[in-house]
């Protein structure tokens, strides 16, 4: 299990914690539904030229990743804080 998969499971608190495995969940479905968009046959030369996101779709994925940025370094933030302030506690 890696570090951050632990500090999520031992921190995840359901509403009550910043970070839960619900939004990470959802910003790995994100990233697959991008990469489903992106990811076409060798032989569509025209498809591999042409860029795959319209301006509505480029303006709701920026958006998307950008709230998913500010929550992950919220949460990152938080954790650092508590354990700056709680050396002996085991979050890893």
């Amino acid at each position: 299990m890696s570090p951050v998969s632990a500090l999520v499971c031992k921190t995840s608190v359901g509403t009550h914690g910043v970070i839960t495995n619900e939004s990470i969940g959802k910003f790995r479905e994100l990233l697959k539904d991008i990469e489903a968009k992106i990811t076409v046959p060798e032989r569509s030369l025209n498809k591999r030229l042409k860029w795959p996101f319209t301006m509505k779709e480029n303006e709701e994925y920026i958006t998307r990743l950008e709230r998913f940025k500010a929550t992950f370094t919220l949460a990152l933030n938080v954790y650092q804080r508590y354990y700056i302030l709680t050396p002996d506690s085991d979050l890893f």
